[in-house]
């Protein structure tokens, strides 16, 4: 197992309609530009379609990920679908998992059943789908 480090200058860099993102997102927690992240099921607040919150260590799947960072019961950009760059050290073709170790975090040993939404696409930039 091997830990994706989340870089703090994560840059999504999706060609132009290519992207996917949830609109109308509130966040449930605390979050991270970058981090994986899942629907909780809570109710959200008025004006907000759904609630997003880092995805649990050791999930076997991700719903989203973190397009910017933001404070609980803030707007939340969640990128559903798209690339993003300024990893690094990763593997061309390799694909990644929600972390089993860190919640939202990204590895490249996946849970027992995980599905692989998230592929490293270069050395430094993944592409990612949750449709």
């Amino acid at each position: 197992m091997a830990a994706v480090t989340n870089p703090t200058t994560f840059r999504p860099v999706s060609p132009p309609g290519y992207e996917v993102n949830q609109d109308a997102a509130q966040s449930g927690a605390a979050i991270t530009k970058g981090q994986l992240l899942i629907l909780s099921g809570a109710a959200p607040a008025a004006g907000f379609v759904n609630v997003w919150v880092p995805a649990t260590a050791a999930a076997a799947e991700a719903h989203g990920i973190a397009l910017m960072t933001s404070a609980i019961g803030q707007v939340a950009e969640v990128g559903i679908q798209g690339e993003a760059d300024n990893f690094a050290g990763l593997t061309p073709g390799a694909p990644l998992y929600p972390s089993g170790t860190v919640a939202g975090g990204l590895d490249t040993v996946g849970a027992a059943g995980a599905t692989t939404r998230v592929r490293a696409i270069s050395a430094t930039r993944i592409r990612f789908s949750f449709v």
